[in-house]
Formats: structure tokens, C-alpha cells, sequence
């Protein structure tokens, strides 16, 4: 865990370079920082970098002031898309007598009558509340699907007490299914806001600060939007640059590029 032993007197500190993620859309980088302040040097951004040893742990400690957990932390489900719905992990999963729900590609093949497997696609018989099948290599799993941009995804849940599956409902389905839709959310802002897949260093240590400082600013919007300070994740870059591009519309022919 990160221990400061004195204050900092660096140029480039954690709260610039967080504010930094959130506000450029496309080109982050030591470089394009050290431009845009002027006063901070392409050296001093790579310094920050290279020099914090930001852990995990220091994301809880920074923030644990800010929420309230109750009897800790113990997950319901685990939810993935059919990224990772392999049967390896799914066994894993089944290990550690968890739920589960993944999607699942529509060519994975299923049986219902024993010995004979079809594809998830062909299946014809969809009740309301899903249905049990057996998945080839891995076990009995209960089966939903759902109609997105008029294509159909499929989905399977895993319990960890065999006996409960047959119970398991469509108002389930939907209920955890709402869950794994937030933490896909999650990824894409974290990507298309912070910037976490965007950076143009190579040593472990400065790729590893980047991403923290990544988590830390999508920390910061979240608050922001629990706080009622923005509607929602991608408020800040759009209202951004409102008045540069009114201003363009308004004076294209003023534009000319500026050498930062």
C-alpha cells in the first residue's frame, strides 16, 4: 500500500492527471498534458507515472469515508458476457457455490431429451420463465433469452444449490440480468470516459498509475452523479467544449491552429 512520508511537490499530481482523463476525448498522453498546461513539463507528467506505487488497497482507503458496507462485501452473482461463459470457468464458478449468469453465443449446443444436443438457437419450446436444459460438458443450466435491436441474445443462470434452478423465474432473470447491464455500463464509461485503454507509456508501473488514476476519476463522476452534480457519466465531456464549438459554427473562418 502507498505510504506518503512527506508532501508532494511535484508539478503533476494525482487530481490533475485524473481531471486530465476526463476532460481530453481522444489523445492522452505525457505529451499532450504537458501542452495543453504549458507549465508542466512532458518529464514531469512521465515522473508522476513512474514514480507513484498506487495498490489497490489505496483505492478503498481513499474512498471507504465515502460509503457504508454492511457485514462487507459477499456477491450475489457472477455475471460475464459470452466472453467468458467458457465451461472452464463456469466449473470454477460451480466450485465455489456461486450464481451465476452469462450470455452465451447462440451456437452453444444444448439437450433436452438426453443424448441429443441442438444449437441454443433452435430451440422453439421458450416458456415465459426460461427453461432447464442440460449444457454440453457442463451441467444443467436454465435458459432465457431476449430480444435486442430485433436479435435475439441467450442467456444462461447457474445456482448454487441445484434444487432452487426450476424455481428461477423470468422477474429473476430480469432482476440480475439489470445488474450485469450496470457493470457493462460501467466498463464502456470507464473506456469511453476515463480513458483507462488510452495511454502511451510502456513500463508496468506507469501503465499500472494509469489505470488507477482511471478507476479514481470514474470514482469521481459517480459521485458527482450520485450527488446530483451531473445526470449522468458523459455529462462533462459534452457540455466541455459547448462554447468552442459554438464559437466555431459562429466564426468559422476565425479557426486557425494553435501551437500549444
Amino acid at each position: 500500500m502507498r505510504v506518503v512520508t512527506k508532501p508532494s511537490t511535484a508539478c503533476c499530481n494525482q487530481d490533475i492527471y485524473i481531471s486530465y482523463l476526463l476532460s481530453d476525448p481522444h489523445y492522452t498522453s505525457c505529451t499532450r498534458l504537458s501542452d495543453i498546461l504549458q507549465s508542466v513539463s512532458h518529464d514531469s507528467v512521465h515522473r508522476f507515472l513512474e514514480r507513484e506505487r498506487f495498490e489497490p488497497e489505496d483505492l478503498f482507503a481513499e474512498e471507504k469515508d465515502k460509503i457504508e458496507l454492511v457485514g462487507g462485501i459477499k456477491p450475489a452473482w457472477i455475471t460475464g458476457d459470452s466472453w467468458y461463459s467458457g465451461n472452464d470457468n463456469l466449473k470454477f464458478i460451480r466450485k465455489l457455490n456461486m450464481n451465476f449468469l452469462f450470455g452465451i453465443e447462440n451456437n452453444r449446443l444444448i439437450s433436452i431429451d438426453r443424448g441429443k444436443y441442438i444449437q441454443i438457437q433452435t430451440l422453439e419450446d421458450w416458456p415465459h420463465d426460461g427453461k432447464s436444459v442440460y449444457l454440453k460438458e457442463y451441467g444443467v443450466v436454465r435458459v432465457f433469452r431476449q430480444l435486442y435491436k430485433k436479435v435475439y441474445r441467450y442467456y444462461i443462470l447457474g445456482v448454487a444449490q441445484l434444487d432452487d434452478l426450476d424455481g428461477l423465474c423470468q422477474s429473476d432473470f430480469e432482476r440480475v440480468h439489470a445488474a450485469h447491464w450496470c457493470i457493462e455500463r460501467y466498463h464502456r464509461a470507464i473506456k469511453q470516459v476515463c480513458n483507462i485503454e488510452r495511454f502511451q507509456v510502456r513500463r508496468e508501473n506507469p501503465i499500472k498509475n494509469h489505470v488507477f488514476c482511471a478507476l479514481k476519476a470514474f470514482v469521481r463522476l459517480e459521485f458527482m452523479r450520485f450527488d446530483n452534480l451531473i445526470p449522468h457519466w458523459y455529462e462533462i465531456q459534452k457540455q466541455l467544449f459547448v462554447e468552442t464549438i459554438r464559437n466555431f459554427i459562429a466564426n468559422p473562418g476565425k479557426y486557425h491552429a494553435v501551437n500549444a
